[in-house]
């Protein structure tokens, strides 16, 4: 169970519980079927759904939850890497942060073995810099798309 000990409520309890949790969250009423099943299935198994937090990984599979973590780290440095870009306003950093998330992903998704690998120090220095040298190269193209190129 999680952020749980003792025994906890019974399924029909935790069910009430996250049915609260999520409706109060969206603001509305539940009406995916889909989800609603989701919801069950969790309060069956134990788990509280407010406390899976946001980001959900009961489901995820390792390759997922690597990808995840990856994405993650992705996201961070090629912030660092667009916040010093001067050039480039602040209304369309995510915009590029996003676009260089999702070439990093395409490239690492090809990579046969050790892709999404952050098993390591070493691995996690690895990827920081290849994401690094990528925006670095993409830097041009992206202000000349954006309208912005000067001399770069």
């Amino acid at each position: 169970r999680l952020g749980a000990k003792g025994p906890g409520p019974k399924p029909e309890e935790l069910l009430r519980i996250s049915w609260r949790f999520v409706a109060e969250h969206r603001q509305r009423a539940l009406t995916n079927l889909g989800f609603q099943r989701q919801v069950l299935l969790c309060a069956r198994l134990g788990h509280r759904w407010p406390a899976l937090g946001h980001r959900c990984s009961v489901w995820k599979t390792p390759t997922e939850r690597r990808m995840a973590a990856f994405r993650a780290m992705v996201e961070r440095v090629s912030g660092e890497a667009v916040g010093s870009w001067p050039e480039l306003p602040l209304a369309s950093q995510k915009r590029v942060i996003v676009y260089l998330r999702d070439g990093i992903m395409r490239q690492e998704s090809k990579r046969q073995g050790l892709a999404f690998n952050l098993g390591s120090r070493d691995a996690i220095v690895r990827a920081e810099a290849k994401v690094r040298e990528f925006a670095h190269k993409s830097k041009a193209r992206i202000l000349e798309r954006e309208g912005l190129l000067r001399d770069c």
